[in-house]
């Protein structure tokens, strides 16, 4: 399924993931201009109880149906958007439970890791016209590698836009 999505609708796709980019910028504009560059802050009002037990047990679990469905996205429906959904859900629970605390908007790594999916995309996309005389397009025997490469990636990239997303605008000063 995902191969028919990324070589037939490919840019869909690739709008798709780049979206999500705007709609974060949108929610941390939302912040004060005091906590710009800290984190958003996500918990439940009960340190302890059912919620706590789930988000001690259910995200290796979690984790692994995530990573599931991306890898079987190549051949069968799923893919980056619904492993990364799964993910993001995952990092939520703990998050609201209280077991750690959503990271600082201002780290490199946390955007480097938000725009790596829609780059890499980009990158094999440009890549296309040289290789396959195409924007978006995969040369011939090389398309599983690519697809792949691309779905892992924005797989994690749409895990943490997600989970940001819903975590919120920054509400507390970076430490």
């Amino acid at each position: 399924m995902t191969g028919v999505l990324l070589a037939y609708r490919a840019i869909d796709t690739l709008l798709e993931a780049v979206v999500l980019l705007p709609a974060l910028l949108g929610v941390w504009s939302l912040a004060p201009d005091r906590y710009w560059g800290g984190a958003p802050i996500l918990r439940h009002s009960r340190p302890a109880g059912a919620l706590t037990l789930f988000a001690q047990v259910l995200p290796p679990f979690g984790i692994i149906v995530g990573i599931y469905l991306c890898w079987n996205g190549a051949d069968q429906p799923g893919g980056a958007f619904q492993g990364g959904a799964v993910l993001a859900a995952m990092w939520v629970l703990v998050l609201l439970a209280g077991l750690a605390e959503a990271p600082p908007v201002s780290r490199r790594g946390l955007r480097w890791l938000l725009i790596a999916g829609s780059a890499v995309f980009l990158i094999i996309g440009l890549a296309g016209i040289r290789l396959a005389d195409a924007f978006l397009a995969y040369p011939a025997g090389y398309a599983k590698p690519f697809i792949l490469t691309i779905e892992l990636v924005l797989t994690l990239s749409i895990a943490v836009a997600l989970g940001l997303l819903i975590a919120g605008p920054p509400a507390r000063l970076p430490s």
